[in-house]
């Protein structure tokens, strides 16, 4: 059984359920509520910790985020129905959805619902504009959403590196400053996996200690990089 809101953590918070045994809490995330520009996106990181944490407490039921969304799926506020504006890409769809950003921004979000101790996280769709790769039929509006018939988005190879290491554990890791950088570190058997994102769109230099005598291999996803990694997915 689940105690849950199909809009997000504010309406279940002004209405916290109890917790009969075996229940879970769920609710969605999505960065765009108020303010819709990248730098409030990122701000927006680090409080779905804090959601998390906070259904934790007044439930002590196991929490479960879904889904987690870069715009609302609906305004949970409007008081009639959220009409198409011609021009303009539909009101749940953000053309970031296939974006390097929107790859950064997703692994920020796990890095912080992971490290909160959530217990389930859904992503997006699977397929189209809200999805992690394209349509075979390609994008129903690309001058809005300029996408490739069958093309994987950037963020699809942030999830393909964490289904690969679903078994790993988490490691703290924590950047100096998170506002432009989010680091995720994995440890399995192979060694230590770190994934950092750039969350800005200047270049970053980021210094990491390595024990001596340690070796690492470096894989970018980048500006350079994307074009064939979303084109042939597999090979990158």
């Amino acid at each position: 059984l689940f105690r849950f809101s199909n809009a997000n953590f504010c309406e279940l918070n002004r209405h916290q359920p109890g917790r009969p045994a075996g229940d879970a809490i769920s609710f969605g995330i999505t960065p765009q509520i108020h303010a819709f520009d990248e730098r409030s996106m990122v701000e927006n990181l680090a409080p779905q910790a804090e959601a998390v944490r906070s259904a934790q407490a007044f439930s002590g039921a196991p929490v479960v985020v879904s889904p987690v969304t870069l715009r609302p799926r609906f305004n949970a506020v409007a008081q009639s129905n959220v009409t198409a504006v011609a021009g303009e890409l539909p009101y749940a769809v953000d053309a970031r959805q296939m974006s390097l950003f929107g790859a950064s921004w997703t692994l920020g979000s796990v890095k912080y619902l992971a490290e909160a101790g959530t217990d389930a996280v859904t992503y997006y769709e699977t397929t189209g504009w809200q999805g992690v790769l394209e349509t075979e039929a390609g994008s129903l509006e690309p001058d809005l959403f300029p996408s490739r018939p069958g093309e994987v988005f950037p963020l699809y190879h942030v999830l393909a590196d964490l289904a690969e290491l679903r078994d790993a554990e988490l490691v703290a890791a924590d950047a100096s400053n998170p506002l432009a950088v989010a680091a995720l570190a994995l440890r399995d058997a192979a060694g230590l996996h770190l994934l950092l994102a750039n969350l800005t769109t200047s270049p970053q230099d980021v210094a990491l200690a390595l024990p001596p005598g340690s070796t690492a291999h470096i894989r970018r996803l980048d500006v350079s990089s994307a074009p064939s990694a979303m084109a042939y997915p597999g090979d990158f």
